[in-house]
């Protein structure tokens, strides 16, 4: 009987999690849509509150800032390692 409850208790907190899903998106088509206050979302003007939209934290354009500065980083390291004649 305590297997069995145990068995139960593990199903529903394996099923009943909220699932995060991490979705790579493209910086082109990253845009603000609206602001998240107090836990509740507003949209901004002539935005469609019914649309399927991703939510993103501050963090997200932080990452987003250092990988573009990382990638102008290595565009450097290319064109001074072509300069002294080496391929990348």
């Amino acid at each position: 009987m305590c297997l069995l409850l145990i068995c139960c208790s593990l199903s529903f907190w394996t099923s009943c999690k909220p699932k995060i899903q991490t979705v790579p998106v493209a910086i082109g088509e990253t845009r603000i849509i609206g602001r998240i206050v107090n836990g509740v979302v507003s949209f901004e003007l002539g935005e469609n509150p019914a649309g399927e939209y991703f939510i993103v934290t501050k963090a997200f354009w932080a990452t987003t800032y250092k990988l573009a500065w990382r990638v102008r980083l290595l565009e450097l390291e290319i064109k001074r390692l072509k300069a002294k004649g080496k391929k990348p």
